[in-house]
């Protein structure tokens, strides 16, 4: 019962907010009160919906609901305490991150298999993709300003090709992640969930990572396959995957431990791309990490010693990772 209250009064004070900021003004995200009509009343009336007199409260009904549905009440005020962006920009980042990666259509896929596989197995995928569109979400909040985000351009180019490489991921990973992916495979499988389903929740905790081969393939005029390839190397190389997995076990005893476990993620994943450029620019050819490896031998030794004696600490603090991050932004600036 209390959470019930809590669920509810937090979509009653979310769509105040949302209908306070310019979010229901926005056209990407007016296209949601297309949700609130029968399929019928959309295709014969579409004109006169976008013209209702209650448009807004609409519009903001169903994003607080959508939102508090799928992520949870917190969701949106953990974002705002952890980016300082304010409401509008966070719905719009939530939408196109729901609809680049259809989330709304697997989490209908899992939903299907009511009766047929465990109930646990059903929650741990619905967890799998709340941490996939929490990661991605703010991924578009931190990395787009409301002047670059074209929604209905972003949508087309992400989804076509995260699609692509989410159906073939266990080709492009290699190392932990690819271990983890296998595990996470069979297990689903041997659950009974289908093939194209298992794969592609078995890869959450790393397919918002192709938001990044996106952006990394385009300022580098690189072809996506190449840029996925060269991206999972270098972190595996790196152990950036184990770095940011790591980071999930540090103590959240404050808000602002909170932000600085945030603020290492969001370090790790921009010195990543800038890494990955440099590779790619490094040279053409397929060996192109391994020659790339060879000229910066010496900060790249400095950075796996460093890696070696965090790996050697049972419970590092926030004072270790911060040093870290710090090297790792210096081997991005050297090695490029």
């Amino acid at each position: 019962p209390e959470l019930a209250v809590l669920i509810s009064y937090s979509k009653g004070e979310l769509k105040q907010q949302l209908l306070d900021s310019g979010a229901p003004d926005d056209p990407f995200l007016a296209e949601e009160i297309m949700n609130a009509f029968p399929v019928r009343l959309v295709e014969t009336y579409p004109v006169l919906l976008q013209q209702h007199p209650l448009k807004r409260e609409i519009i903001a009904t169903q994003l607080a609901n959508n939102i508090v549905n799928y992520m949870g009440f917190k969701f949106v005020d953990r974002l705002r305490a952890s980016t300082r962006s304010n409401i509008g920009r966070i719905a719009r980042a939530y939408v196109l991150a729901r609809e680049v990666f259809d989330i709304q259509h697997i989490w209908r896929q899992i939903e299907a298999l009511d009766y047929q596989v465990d109930a646990n197995i059903q929650l741990s995928m619905m967890n799998e993709l709340q941490y996939l569109i929490r990661r991605s979400t703010r991924w578009f909040v931190v990395n787009r300003s409301d002047h670059e985000v074209v929604c209905p351009k972003e949508v087309e180019l992400y989804r076509v090709t995260i699609a692509e490489i989410a159906g073939q991921l266990g080709k492009y990973l290699c190392g932990q992640p690819k271990q983890d992916w296998h595990k996470a495979h069979e297990l689903f499988v041997g659950a009974r969930v289908p093939e194209e389903l298992a794969a592609m929740i078995a890869g959450t905790r790393c397919l918002y990572t192709v938001l990044n081969i996106i952006d990394v393939a385009g300022a580098n005029d690189q072809p996506v396959e190449r840029v996925a390839e060269v991206m999972f190397q270098v972190g595996e190389v790196l152990h950036l995957h184990w770095l940011s997995s790591r980071l999930n076990k540090l103590e959240r005893g404050s808000r602002w431990q909170l932000l600085a476990r945030e603020s290492f993620r969001d370090d790790i994943d921009s010195q990543q791309r800038v890494i990955v450029s440099a590779v790619l620019k490094h040279a053409v050819e397929e060996d192109s990490l391994e020659s790339w490896m060879a000229q910066y031998e010496q900060p790249l030794s400095r950075w796996q010693q460093l890696i070696r004696e965090l790996k050697e600490v049972e419970r590092p603090d926030y004072a270790m990772y911060t040093v870290t991050i710090a090297e790792l932004v210096e081997l991005a600036r050297r090695c490029q």
